[in-house]
């Protein structure tokens, strides 16, 4: 049982649900962004991956990868270690 903290700031939730909105997108984009904004608010890994359809492998990787891009999280054996995201105080 994971909840994996996602921390989307107001311009990249308001991306999200836009990318939402539009419907011009594909299936695996568009869970992609179910995903992370379940994450954002808090869900546990299960609750996400039952609730978008997806695998629960699935929910570990997308936020993994979204931690990795947007705050220069480094991947270690031990866990995930937190770099000074750009701009922040």
């Amino acid at each position: 049982m994971y909840v994996r903290r996602v921390e989307l700031s107001h311009a990249e939730r308001d991306e999200l649900m836009a990318l939402l909105g539009d419907g011009k997108h594909a299936t695996r984009k568009l869970e992609r962004t179910q995903i992370l904004l379940a994450a954002g608010a808090g869900s546990r890994d299960e609750e996400i991956a039952r609730t978008v359809s997806v695998s629960l492998s699935t929910v570990g990787r997308t936020t993994r990868r979204f931690a990795i891009a947007s705050f220069g999280i480094q991947c270690h054996a031990s866990g995930y270690v937190a770099c000074e995201r750009e701009g922040s105080i």
